[in-house]
């Protein structure tokens, strides 16, 4: 059983006033509009734990719930913007700041054999970014991609069109 705390001061010692509780704990002995017995952050003051407790305590935290050992680790594998990312580290050349790269950018450059440089973009013929097949992209300039994806939305163009102009043949 939790010991109330009718003086209203902190029981660590430091001799604030506690804040009254607005609504009740029966598990952790708190009733409405009494004073709490620690204030926020003190209940843990005063414990002292030798050097080897606090080492043990450091490693058993450190890299949890990273990487692999988080609950929701797929691989190294993210969906973002209807696209795909897979981890590829930060020094790889196509590696956004977190060090994931986006999927068709990996694709297209396999099948090259050289990276991609920065101005050259990789166009989805069927405008799907999910479809990272090597017959649906083609690599342009970002002039070039704009000017698709603007004649897209507006209508004036469709995929075989842009396959056309492209002089890539019509599927």
């Amino acid at each position: 059983m939790k010991v109330p705390n009718p003086s209203g001061l902190c029981m660590c010692g430091c001799g604030e006033q506690t804040s009254v509780a607005t609504q009740n704990d029966p598990k952790n002995g708190i009733l409405k509009g009494q004073h709490r017995r620690y204030c926020r952050g003190h209940w843990h003051r005063g414990v002292r734990r030798s050097a080897e407790t606090r080492a043990r305590m450091s490693a058993a935290n450190t890299g949890k719930g990273t990487g692999p050992r988080h609950a929701r680790w797929n691989g190294g594998r993210q969906r973002r913007y209807g696209r795909v990312f897979h981890l590829v580290g930060k020094g790889h050349p196509l590696a956004n700041a977190a060090g994931y790269a986006a999927e068709h950018r990996l694709v297209f450059s396999a099948a090259l054999g050289r990276f991609l440089t920065s101005e050259e973009h990789v166009h989805h013929l069927d405008l799907n970014p999910g479809n990272n097949a090597i017959e649906n992209l083609i690599i342009v300039s970002r002039a070039t991609h704009r000017k698709l994806h603007a004649l897209l939305e507006r209508g004036m163009a469709s995929e075989d069109a842009t396959r056309e102009a492209l002089g890539i043949g019509v599927a």
